[in-house]
């Protein structure tokens, strides 16, 4: 990836909603399990693994 990309990247990410970009860079990034990330971010498994989709959702509409 050039350095441009990942700034636009790192833009998107930044431009999630909150809960969303939490979650996404917790597993995502930070690799940690569903259950890990869950746990930090005070919230269900099953709540944490719909933000982490909606997040990888939107990220890849906004690379497109």
């Amino acid at each position: 990836m050039q350095r441009s990309e990942v700034d636009r990247a790192w833009d998107i990410v930044a431009s999630l909603p909150s809960t969303l970009r939490q979650a996404f860079v917790l597993v995502t990034i930070e690799e940690l399990t569903y259950q890990q990330a869950a746990i930090i971010a005070n919230t269900s498994e099953s709540t944490l693994r719909g933000r982490v989709a909606r997040a990888r959702k939107a990220f890849i509409e906004a690379v497109s």
